[in-house]
């Protein structure tokens, strides 16, 4: 269902890479690379994979870790997709994550030469940046805007008693 995992990690004061949508599914999203708003921090959803149970075309069921005989089959379905079997549960690395300040800016650009500008701003911005900082670009055809979703996720510079609030104090410069 829509955002399970990320529930279910909250609940921990957790976070796994996955994707930016809550209704594209983790196996699918995570076999295929898979970016989200932990990746300059954490890498893709593929490089978190700690175990994968996968059913092979001959019918056996294998589970697959880093440190067993059928560590290349981990390897290739961690960014390689479904071509090498049916995985039927898969394992990721959670990281120590509880809130996290973001949200969406939105850059009105009118003409294709405002929303190169943009870009190229927000390409030359993000390498000055820590990797808790977390940027994704939308160019929607033919839109006049061009909206970026914005998170911080240092758990130091984020609010984290409950109920507290954030503030861009907490967002990137």
């Amino acid at each position: 269902g829509e955002g399970d995992m990320d529930k279910v990690c909250q609940q921990h004061g957790v976070a796994c890479v996955t994707g930016t949508n809550p209704d594209t599914g983790v196996v699918g999203l995570s076999t295929h690379g898979g970016a989200g708003y932990l990746s300059r921090q954490y890498g893709l959803a593929a490089d978190n994979f700690v175990a994968a149970e996968v059913v092979t075309a001959s019918g056996a069921i294998v589970h697959a870790t880093p440190a067993n005989e059928h560590k290349d089959l981990l390897w290739a379905v961690a960014g390689g997709g479904s071509n090498f079997g049916v995985i039927t549960a898969l394992t990721m690395k959670a990281h120590p994550m509880d809130h996290v300040y973001g949200g969406l800016v939105i850059n009105v650009a009118p003409t294709v030469a405002m929303a190169t500008r943009v870009v190229r701003t927000w390409r030359d911005w993000m390498p000055t940046q820590p990797r808790t900082v977390s940027v994704m670009c939308v160019l929607p055809c033919g839109a006049p805007v061009v909206p970026m979703a914005v998170v911080e996720s240092d758990q130091a510079l984020v609010p984290q008693a409950a109920g507290a609030k954030a503030s861009l104090s907490c967002s990137p410069a």
